[in-house]
């Protein structure tokens, strides 16, 4: 399930108050990790498995990754609205039994095959971000499309829960722009204002600036993500 509710006004290091109208990702490969053993026997069955109302078809396929060893994947691809799909139901999976400490996903770039238009602006692209920022009396419109390498991997979000043969819950992925897991947040140190040198109040990031840079780097931290159950 897409969970939007981490996207909320927030303020960042400079003082600006920033609103996201626009948060769109592509991701792929989802996968959920434990440390420790893994057990083939602890596989549910349809019948009385766990359903996780997240992302696309899925199934237990333990191995083993960076954070832990894997014993539940979700491959496919994903283009996530955060601010606009809220409560959407991306699919359904089924779980192994465990103690589950972690995910991980993979960046993509959006394309057809994902139901985008050809005018798309994530097309070609990983994130699509955009709202407006704040500071005193001035107000700045903001747009910035990111490229992030293809088959990133985010290693670590925050995701604790243990699953048993009985549990049956919604999970939500949320966008947390503002992190509780660390002192910084998405817009730090981006001052809007140097951004806007024509003062028109409307600011295009693009390849080479500094705050589209900043951006680049910041949605690469799993600080800013989190799966937990949907409510």
């Amino acid at each position: 399930m897409v969970d939007g509710s981490g996207v909320a006004p927030i303020t960042s290091d400079l003082g600006w108050q920033i609103t996201l109208t626009t948060c769109r990702f592509a991701l792929s490969n989802l996968v959920f990790t434990t440390a420790g053993e893994y057990h083939d026997d602890s596989v549910t069955s349809l019948g009385d498995s766990l359903r996780r109302l997240l992302i696309a078809e899925a199934w237990a396929h333990p191995g083993h990754a960076a954070g832990g060893e894997v014993i539940g994947e979700l491959p496919g691809r994903f283009v996530v609205d955060w601010c606009q799909g809220d409560g959407v139901t991306l699919g359904e999976a089924e779980f192994t039994v465990g103690d589950y400490n972690g995910a991980n996903f993979e960046f993509t770039r959006g394309s057809a095959e994902d139901g985008l238009d050809a005018d798309d602006p994530l097309v070609g692209h990983t994130i699509e971000l955009g709202g407006t920022a704040v500071l005193g009396d001035q107000t700045i419109t903001f747009h910035a499309v990111l490229d992030q390498d293809e088959g990133r991997e985010i290693v670590g979000l925050p995701f604790d829960l243990d699953i048993d043969e009985s549990s049956m819950e919604t999970l939500g992925l949320q966008f947390l722009p503002q992190s509780p897991f660390s002192d910084d947040d998405l817009f730090d140190q981006i001052d809007f204002a140097a951004a806007d040198p024509d003062g028109d109040g409307v600011v295009e990031f693009i390849v080479g600036d500094e705050g589209h840079t900043r951006l680049v780097r910041s949605t690469q931290s799993h600080d800013y993500y989190f799966i937990q159950p949907y409510e």
